[in-house]
């Protein structure tokens, strides 16, 4: 049986914050450190009202520039991990202007904000933007935190990112690598959960240019350390699954495929929603491999909704998926099923034109 070989890929993307120092007893947690106990749990709705609330108060008389722009940088950061792009972009841009300007702002702050900002652009297809943003913001956390500080890692991981956008595929499988290298360092007990970001991202390379079998073991190893630091149904264990399941469903491992994939779409039922983008993509995998496996009925209840979501929320991917969902069903003397998925496919690829459009911005 003969699929097309373009994996889509779930890029791993660090959780980084700004973050200062508080002397508050866990008793008496402030708006600001709920939202991050609430984000690192991937509970992204009330991470984003404690956020909300607490840059509602920084913006009171008397609040330190480091607070603001601590603030402004989490909900910015937040947002951007949910697809708010256009409010992120606004709130990071504000951060950025009050760090470089203030003499008051916790210097470590401004490559965290740049380096942030610089993920936004790389998910809004701005990559050559990324790319100098980035790599600012990793030539400061360098001078400012060290070559192995937490924060440089993730914005060696960012970059590695920026250059897969821009198909420099060598320049990020290095970079990965380096990121990995230096993350391996830590001791067992002490292990930051960036280093399966970046095992993610480089099992994520791989796939795109085809190397399955190679994929899956970076995949896996990073599964197991994200299982470990985040828990096993957290958003980014679950991106995690969700491309161990392409890499099974490339090697015709359907079963297996099929069972990574059912985990991955529980998790991120229960965090973000029916219809969320990430839903959407991982429904549109579990029921091309439920169609691999000749299960056509159960395959049609996974793809059934997913053809229904507005074009503007979601991607390309979901177009190649569609399209060699029809090949099956042609495959299986079901035309008329394969027709009204052909006929989506060509609609979504119209109306995107394989950008991410973002209101009353230029690309």
């Amino acid at each position: 049986m003969a699929f097309h070989n373009r994996a889509a890929l779930y890029l791993i993307l660090a959780f980084l914050f700004t973050c200062v120092s508080s002397g508050q007893d866990k008793t008496d947690k402030n708006s600001e450190e709920l939202g991050r106990e609430a984000f690192a749990a991937g509970n992204y709705r009330e991470a984003e009202r404690h956020f909300r609330m607490a840059l509602a108060q920084s913006e009171a008389a008397g609040v330190s520039d480091t607070e603001r722009v601590l603030a402004l940088g989490n909900l910015a950061e937040l947002l951007r991990n949910t697809g708010n792009y256009d409010e992120s972009e606004k709130l990071f841009d504000r951060a950025a202007k009050i760090s470089l300007s203030s003499n008051s702002v916790d210097k470590n702050q401004i490559p965290v904000i740049l380096g942030n900002r610089g993920r936004l652009y790389q998910e809004t297809g701005r990559f050559t933007r990324a790319q100098s943003e980035v790599k600012k913001a990793l030539r400061l956390a360098q001078q400012s935190m060290g070559p192995e500080n937490p924060h440089v890692l993730q914005l060696i991981n960012s970059l590695g990112i920026v250059y897969l956008s821009l198909e420099k595929s060598s320049r990020a499988e290095s970079v990965f690598k380096r990121g990995i290298a230096l993350a391996e360092k830590a001791p067992p007990d002490n292990e930051d959960p960036i280093l399966a970001t970046m095992l993610a991202n480089l099992g994520a390379l791989y796939q795109k240019s085809n190397q399955w079998q190679r994929s899956e073991q970076f995949l896996l190893r990073a599964l197991q350390i994200a299982k470990r630091s985040w828990g096993p149904e957290h958003p980014t264990t679950s991106a995690i699954l969700g491309n161990i399941g392409i890499a099974y469903f490339r090697q015709a491992k359907f079963a297996q495929a099929e069972q990574a994939l059912r985990e991955a779409l529980g998790i991120r039922l229960k965090k973000f929603g029916l219809g969320s983008p990430t839903v959407v993509i991982t429904e549109m995998w579990l029921g091309l491999t439920l169609a691999a496996e000749g299960k056509y009925d159960e395959a049609k209840l996974e793809y059934s909704n997913s053809i229904a979501v507005p074009e503007r929320n979601i991607g390309p991917e979901v177009v190649r998926t569609l399209e060699e969902f029809a090949i099956l069903l042609r495959k299986a003397d079901r035309n008329e099923e394969a027709v009204t998925l052909e006929a989506r496919a060509k609609a979504i690829r119209a109306e995107l034109r394989y950008t991410v459009k973002i209101p009353g911005r230029r690309q």
